[in-house]
């Protein structure tokens, strides 16, 4: 049994206390019905007790709901792969293949220093409307500790609860995953000398977003970098961590922005304005691209956005207690202390030996988003009567 519980707050809204039943007598109340029935697939390749790293899935369900919207939380954390709207029928197809796992010392499973693995899952939702989705289609290839992967797959950025939470600030599991090439360690590598004490795990990727031509901005690109830092053992009762997502929206095209905002509808796109995203560089000038516009130059290249997450996890016995805070960036506010108050915070509670009980709790989480402050107080601006 899992539970869940959040608070929220965001401008211009009232504060709201979202209890997990409260949701689940919304659904009730809403005649939100869901039936689905799911087939899983593995596939065993060697011989002996070696497991396979190749498997495979195919799930039907259906989604029949009464009313304009399905729910949020039959959405949440699903990679975009449910609709927004109406009934609907839908298919589910997956093939990975996974790395090599060590299962004894013998020299036929000895872990490998090189690796590969490849994942595609293909999602057809049948109603109104129809869609045809790729949440992930990705390789990957691995040396020692540190992994390149290229296309797209299911990821969540941030210090924060992957199974229970709504979403971390910087990426969240709530959209279909953007297209990128991606290099990083795999999950928290230790420091020789510290004898495993202090640990990293760190990323650096290019990523490709929408082109569609309804979209504002076309042929734009993302940045994102992230390095935390786990202080204690994977043994320790108590471990400190400490880290930052920095997400960068630049370059491309479109017809919407004014002068002063675009040079004739191009955004900056060389490769020193590359550079300068990546460094967050302040103040550019015409030098560096000549599509800067007035508004860059007296700011930075693209839309900086990220978080810098804090957290510690305490085991005592067979529980788990973890907490974190995501300070939110945006503007440089933070630096200046002016949105402290921004931020997700969450405490969960993670049984690691629940047992067979017949009623056990397995994970417990309490989330509190804010995001009123915003570095300062309200602006209030009104329409003129010649802009309508």
């Amino acid at each position: 049994m899992k539970l869940a519980y959040r608070g929220k707050s965001i401008a211009g809204c009232g504060l709201q206390l979202l209890f997990f039943m409260k949701h689940v007598l919304r659904l009730l109340a809403s005649l939100a019905f869901w039936f689905w029935i799911g087939l899983g697939i593995s596939i065993n390749t060697k011989a002996q007790s070696v497991p396979s790293r190749f498997g495979a899935n195919f799930e039907v369900g259906t989604f029949a709901i009464k009313g304009p919207k399905i729910p949020f939380w039959l959405r949440t954390n699903q990679a975009g792969i449910v609709p927004l709207t109406g009934s609907a029928t839908t298919l589910r197809l997956g093939v990975v293949a996974g790395y090599h796992t060590l299962v004894s010392r013998d020299s036929l499973s000895r872990k490998r220093k090189w690796d590969w693995g490849y994942g595609l899952e293909a999602v057809a939702n049948i109603g109104s409307p129809t869609q045809f989705l790729l949440p992930q289609a990705y390789s990957k290839i691995r040396c020692g500790q540190f992994e390149l992967s290229v296309g797209r797959w299911r990821h969540m950025a941030g210090l924060v609860d992957t199974l229970l939470t709504s979403g971390s600030y910087s990426l969240s599991g709530n959209a279909l995953p953007i297209p990128k090439v991606q290099l990083g360690t795999m999950g928290f590598v230790p420091v020789g000398f510290t004898k495993g004490f202090v640990a990293i795990q760190a990323s650096f990727a290019h990523g490709w977003l929408n082109s569609r031509q309804e979209t504002f901005v076309q042929r734009s690109y993302l940045h994102q970098k992230s390095l935390y830092v786990r202080l204690g053992k994977p043994t320790s009762r108590l471990r400190l961590y400490g880290g930052f997502n920095h997400l960068v929206q630049w370059g491309g095209y479109s017809d919407k922005l004014p002068v002063g905002l675009a040079s004739n509808g191009n955004l900056p796109m060389g490769l020193l304005a590359y550079l300068y995203v990546v460094a967050a560089q302040r103040q550019p000038n015409l030098m560096v691209d000549p599509n800067l516009s007035s508004f860059d130059t007296e700011n930075r290249i693209g839309n900086h956005l990220g978080s810098i997450d804090l957290g510690t996890d305490w085991t005592i016995g067979k529980y788990n207690l973890l907490l974190y805070r995501q300070s939110l960036i945006e503007t440089g506010s933070l630096y200046y202390l002016t949105s402290i108050a921004d931020g997700l915070n969450g405490i969960r509670f993670r049984n690691m030996h629940p047992g067979r009980r017949f009623l056990t709790i397995e994970r417990a989480l309490v989330e509190f988003f804010y995001s009123k402050s915003q570095g300062g107080g309200l602006v209030y601006w009104q329409r003129s009567s010649k802009s309508r």
